[in-house]
């Protein structure tokens, strides 16, 4: 049993490399952002780089994408836009780990590594 625990936490860090090896590509796929992301996520990521409180926040919006986005514009220097992209890509892939929890919990080991393969 702690051997099969053992290799799905293996498997788990495998399928997030996996997870990273699909997704961070897919970020230069299209240069054209979405509406959302072109109009409010990307401003306010660029707007907290900047220090601009009033318009880093919005008050339906929660804060969850725009901190990390903006640390990264600010950090490295990118667009909102790409900054936006990769901690959705982050997110998506850290994902992964309370992802095979709960597929161990419910299914068992074997299932869980599975699961795991067609969650990516």
């Amino acid at each position: 049993m702690e051997q099969n625990a053992r290799n799905l936490r293996r498997e788990t860090w495998i399928m997030l490399a996996m997870t990273l090896a699909v997704t961070l590509p897919l970020i230069g796929w299209d240069d054209l952002p979405q509406r959302d992301l072109a109009c409010r996520y990307a401003p306010m990521a660029e707007a907290l780089a900047r220090g601009d409180w009033f318009y880093a926040f919005h008050p339906r919006i929660p804060p969850f994408t725009t901190l990390p986005a903006g640390a990264l514009v600010w950090g490295f220097g990118i667009s909102g836009d790409l900054a936006c992209r990769l901690v959705s890509a982050l997110f998506f892939a850290a994902g992964v780990f309370p992802l095979a929890q709960i597929y161990r919990r419910c299914v068992g080991n074997v299932a869980a590594a599975w699961g795991l393969v067609l969650a990516v």
